[in-house]
């Protein structure tokens, strides 16, 4: 028994995949290079669906399901849309539309119980958070953000906080 009878397909289709993939791999890479470090970064929901789809249109590509054109074009207009967003976010009135605004979960040593159920973060996420960051009481605390990347930012009371910092944090 041969060794593409093995593996239930043709050299040819294995050569084909080996091509579509490595070329893809260099494509993601220039892409990724064009439209800059945040394309993987910290995600917003936009990101997020972008690294999914990214992750589709590689894998389809590569498994020959669509041709080698089709994947590289479908990354080529993925990454293009991801920096329309990216300029897009440039607008503050655009911004709003694409991202989640900061949300104040504690404010000097109080949990902000509406906030937390907006977040949908329980009291347990922030005890965990403090811990992290080795604040012992819940008093040294002046503020807890949820951030538009889902991370819990902390700042004690010890820390001096421009209006600046605070700036579109929902209250």
């Amino acid at each position: 028994m041969s060794i593409p009878e093995i593996l239930g397909t043709s050299w040819s289709t294995i050569g084909a995949a080996v091509i579509a993939t490595v070329a893809i791999y260099v494509a993601v890479i220039v892409t990724t290079r064009l439209a800059g470090l945040r394309t993987f970064a910290k995600m917003s929901a936009f990101d997020f669906a972008a690294t999914i789809a990214t992750g589709s249109i590689i894998a389809s590509a590569a498994l020959t399901t669509a041709s080698l054109a089709v994947g590289l074009v479908g990354l080529v207009v993925l990454f293009t849309v991801q920096v329309a967003i990216g300029v897009m976010r440039r607008s503050d009135a655009l911004k709003s539309l694409i991202d989640n605004r900061p949300i104040l979960l504690v404010e000097d040593g109080q949990l902000l119980e509406g906030n937390m159920r907006t977040a949908r973060v329980q009291a347990d996420d922030i005890r965990a958070k403090l811990r992290s960051h080795d604040i012992g009481r819940l008093a040294d605390v002046r503020y807890v953000v949820l951030e538009t990347s889902g991370d819990i930012s902390v700042m004690s009371t010890a820390d001096e906080i421009d209006d600046f910092v605070m700036e579109g944090v929902r209250r």
